[in-house]
């Protein structure tokens, strides 16, 4: 499937055609079109290639983050406001938390154990091997905890902004917006460094803010685009299976409940199995270890 991926990479941007020789302009902008075009779409290669190994994957880590929303209290069933005989809501914002971070720390090791796969591009994963944890993901688990974590950044700068008392000095008040406002480009820069979670991922040494400052030049455009792509498409599944996927108030309750709740964190692992795919690729364009290239 990756072979085949690459082919139809190089037809798409006229790559492997017999043609006059051209600018370097024009030869820069190709291959520009064949990155881009593997880093937006090459995830979803690796995904149809190990389709069954990321299953096994997935069906367990969704299992282990059933029985972590089962113990705090966090499942699907309570966003809709149902109560159960056998389960209970939390309504606790300490609890919550807790439940989020260990939420993404175990979302972060899946990724990282994904990662590993692609890498290798061998997808036979026993069932033995899917329970596995290493170091290497334990640290791509602490890893995307510490990436999310920038995310709170632009909430930071919202609440700052809108709990200001303007200042009559239009200088001080310009000053004072633009500093805060620099915390809604941090998740934006961030960017630039999700090939770390690949590096992690391989238990490799990660390369320096100034290295991969430097290799990204340029490229940031092109890492947008490709996460808006997987951002809409998490937003269309998710969004869809949040309206439609609801109880009605006929046939068992408790097998409604454990269905949604593995559903919904199957999905959630499709997600982050696309975003590590990303990361990986990225990791591949930057440093030139892609074999395809």
């Amino acid at each position: 499937m990756s072979d085949w991926f690459g082919n139809i990479c190089r037809q798409l941007t006229g790559q492997g055609q017999s043609t006059p020789p051209q600018s370097s302009l024009s030869e820069n902008f190709r291959s520009a079109g064949v990155r881009w075009l593997k880093l937006t779409f090459q995830p979803f290669s690796f995904l149809l290639d190990g389709f069954w190994s990321w299953a096994k994957l997935a069906l367990w880590y969704g299992l282990l983050l059933s029985l972590l929303a089962w113990g705090f209290g966090y499942l699907y069933v309570c966003s809709q406001v149902i109560d159960g005989s056998f389960y209970y809501c939390s309504d606790s914002e300490i609890v919550y938390l807790v439940y989020v971070l260990l939420k993404i720390f175990i979302l972060g090791v899946f990724a990282a154990r994904w990662i590993q796969i692609e890498q290798k591009l061998d997808f036979t994963l026993s069932w033995k091997q899917a329970i596995n944890f290493d170091r290497a993901s334990l640290r791509g688990g602490a890893l995307l905890l510490g990436f999310v974590g920038l995310l709170i950044f632009p909430f930071i700068s919202f609440e700052l902004l809108s709990a200001r008392v303007p200042n009559p000095d239009w200088r001080i008040e310009i000053s004072y917006f633009a500093v805060v406002s620099i915390g809604f480009l941090v998740p934006i820069l961030a960017m630039r460094y999700y090939a770390w979670l690949a590096f992690a991922a391989l238990n490799q040494k990660l390369p320096g803010f100034k290295t991969v400052w430097a290799m990204t030049r340029g490229q940031l455009f092109k890492i947008l685009v490709a996460l808006f792509v997987l951002l809409l498409l998490m937003i269309f599944i998710l969004g869809n299976y949040f309206i439609s996927f609801r109880y009605l108030g006929t046939g068992s309750l408790s097998i409604f409940t454990l269905v949604s709740e593995l559903i919904f964190n199957i999905l959630s692992l499709l997600f982050m199995a696309l975003l590590a795919g990303h990361c990986l690729v990225q990791k591949q364009q930057i440093f030139g270890d892609n074999k395809d290239e």
